[in-house]
């Protein structure tokens, strides 16, 4: 999982999805709303919007293995209880495959004041909470400064252990051995500034890019020795990694 930075919705499908809230919010079933919603052609934009988000693959913004297929609500629209009064809006949609959706269903654990503790992409940045275990390509639960495993990190796992599915370990094993190629390429003077650039912006699915370059992962060789001796392509590729896909 990696931060995604939300991009903003065209007037025209901003003001469609106002009119549809103004309908639940008058008491019309928010099923039969999102329904005839979303088959409109004026919704369009908004699943276009979201794919741009979630980059060229068209990856689930939870998991960034399977294809996108679903306009997945963060706060969910029906459950026990349910969000109805965010069905329709923007930030609370994402785009996520069918498998990571059905995890998740109407689960949505809250702190004591009534916040998310599900790791939201588009607002979080889920290096903070999630560390990546090389030898297995797996996330678990970061730690912080007191020792204190983050609890975002740990129901996030509980709610979503379609995050460490083995097709998705396996998808993010290939994606750490090319962005370690990547690096010792470069330290080899095999690669080229450009060439480790263009590299890691093709290679940010899975969060790993930010892991490396922006999160708890620049201690790990040969990124670290990549840091210490190449300062100015280090920043460099600490921008690319913001916003690789």
């Amino acid at each position: 999982m990696r931060h995604i930075p939300r991009l903003p919705l065209p007037p025209g499908a901003q003001t469609l999805l106002r009119a549809r809230q103004a309908q639940v919010d008058a008491g019309v079933d928010v099923d039969q709303v999102w329904r005839a919603a979303s088959r409109a052609k004026g919704f369009q934009p908004v699943r276009e919007t979201l794919k741009r988000m979630a980059g060229e693959r068209e990856r689930c913004m939870y998991c960034e293995d399977s294809h996108g297929m679903d306009i997945e609500h963060f706060w969910p629209k029906r459950g026990n209880p349910g969000y109805p009064e965010k069905a329709f809006v923007w930030s609370n949609l994402l785009l996520a495959c069918a498998e990571c959706n059905r995890a998740k269903g109407t689960c949505f654990p809250l702190d004591e004041e009534g916040r998310p503790l599900l790791l939201d992409p588009t607002e979080d940045w889920p290096i903070e909470h999630l560390t990546f275990v090389p030898k297995t390509c797996e996330f678990a639960a970061a730690f912080d400064e007191r020792g204190e495993e983050s609890v975002k990190g740990t129901k996030t796992l509980e709610v979503l252990p379609t995050l460490n599915y083995e097709s998705v370990t396996n998808g993010r094993r290939r994606t750490y051995r090319r962005l370690r190629e990547a690096a010792e390429g470069f330290l080899a003077g095999r690669t080229s500034r450009g060439e480790l650039l263009g590299k890691l912006a093709e290679n940010g699915d899975y969060g790993l890019a930010q892991w490396f370059f922006l999160g708890g992962g620049q201690v790990d060789q040969p990124f670290a020795a990549l840091k210490d001796s190449n300062p100015s392509v280090w920043a460099e590729a600490e921008e690319v990694a913001r916003t690789a896909s």
